[in-house]
């Protein structure tokens, strides 16, 4: 029964959407794709040159609004070169007033596919958000997207990388005395980076939607920095 009070306080948290407007694996799937860091932090997008595959540190938030006040996530990462791309671990918290938190893990592989002006690339990521109650559950996340990226070859001192990613994710929810529900949902990121021409550090703002009937936005602020070899 605990644990299906704690899902119950989360579902109503993540959606604040009316029960009737989809199926219980669509409100999981959007429960755990916008909980977990696969859809509620902004990973880095492409952003040109040695920025998509150096050694890097970043620290990420988001939130989203809800029934009962905002959803936070404050998680930080590290991502390294491996193989055309950069692959990234991701660890931190969610959070909200008056509900447990929980603990966030995850990991992408970002690769670019063209190196034009503008960039596509591609984003495979899973992630998890775990229960800090005893029998609280999990949430597990997993996600393939399109990352789009302009990138100017000719600017001088700083550059602003406007870009999309749109994408398709699954989710589902596992907990003691719950029967285990899933879906699919697609998704949608956006935003902009800022950072110099040797790409010391980048800043990233951004917003993304998992689309559900009522579904809220997550807005996200993130900075990356590079790390000496």
């Amino acid at each position: 029964m605990r644990s299906r009070t704690v899902f119950a306080a989360l579902a109503a948290l993540a959606l604040s959407v009316p029960a009737a407007a989809q199926s219980i694996g669509d409100a999981t799937a959007y429960s755990a794709l916008t909980l977990s860091p696969v859809g509620g932090v902004q990973m880095a997008p492409l952003v040109g040159g040695k920025g998509d595959t150096q050694l890097s540190f970043s620290i990420r938030y988001g939130a989203t609004d809800a029934a009962g006040g905002a959803i936070h996530r404050a998680a930080a990462s590290f991502a390294m070169e491996a193989g055309p791309g950069q692959f990234g671990v991701t660890a931190g918290i969610g959070f909200c007033d008056g509900c447990t938190s929980l603990t966030l893990i995850g990991v992408d592989w970002l690769a670019p596919l063209t190196t034009s002006d503008f960039r596509v690339g591609i984003r495979p990521a899973i992630g998890t958000a775990i229960s800090n109650k005893s029998g609280g559950g999990t949430y597990y996340a997993g996600a393939l997207s399109l990352p789009l990226s302009w990138v100017d070859a000719n600017a001088t001192g700083f550059r602003f990388v406007p870009f999309l990613e749109p994408g398709y994710g699954y989710g589902t929810y596992s907990a003691s005395g719950i029967s285990e529900q899933h879906g699919s949902r697609a998704m949608l990121g956006g935003g902009f980076a800022l950072l110099p021409n040797d790409a010391g550090y980048t800043i990233i703002v951004s917003a993304k939607q998992v689309f559900i009937n009522g579904a809220k936005v997550t807005y996200g602020i993130g900075g990356s920095f590079a790390i000496s070899k």
